[in-house]
């Protein structure tokens, strides 16, 4: 057995109980689609201060949504752990797409709190983006939906993703001489 199973069974079989079975599809629906980032995005948006960060959040879990979900799944094409395992109950509904490798939820969950931690100096809102992003990463392995090297690719691929695009804005208003946070 490889090393992702072993994590997921050690999870299975000393992490779980009832207060977490509740919890983790909490979590794990709060990154449905990345649809909390977007949201914080567009109340970034809204006030002059973050307006740029709101702007390179969005680009960022888009170019991360192309490159994962488009590209990367299709290269890869692993199968979800639910399938290897069926002796463990499924908490939540099964996903939508089949493949595992990476996982969108820790892709786009990467790549906001990657931009909001290059691009701000409020530590409480860091703080928070990135203990949701940890929280909502790791509800996908609790709930057997992807391993944890899926994890590990989204959380490499978010964290790319922040980075090329923090890089195109500081570049783009370099040029245009204006500064990005």
């Amino acid at each position: 057995m490889g090393l992702d199973m072993r994590i997921i069974e050690f999870i299975h079989e000393n992490m779980h109980n009832p207060f977490l079975d509740r919890a983790m599809p909490f979590f794990s629906r709060l990154g449905n689609e990345g649809l909390i980032w977007i949201v914080m995005a567009l109340i970034l948006l809204a006030g002059r201060k973050y307006r740029q960060t709101g702007f390179m959040i969005i680009s960022a879990i888009l170019l991360g949504a192309v490159l994962g979900e488009v590209v990367l799944k299709n290269v890869f094409q692993r199968a979800r752990p639910f399938m290897e395992v069926p002796h463990f109950e499924l908490l939540i509904k099964v996903p939508l797409t089949r493949y595992s490798f990476p996982s969108g939820h820790t892709t786009s969950s990467f790549a906001a709190a990657g931009t909001v931690l290059r691009t701000t100096d409020n530590r409480l809102l860091k703080g928070a983006v990135l203990t949701l992003a940890v929280l909502i990463a790791f509800s996908r392995v609790y709930l057997l939906v992807h391993y944890p090297t899926d994890i590990l690719g989204g959380i490499v691929l978010g964290l790319l993703s922040s980075y090329i695009v923090h890089r195109w804005f500081s570049n783009r208003g370099s040029s245009a001489g204006t500064k990005v946070l």
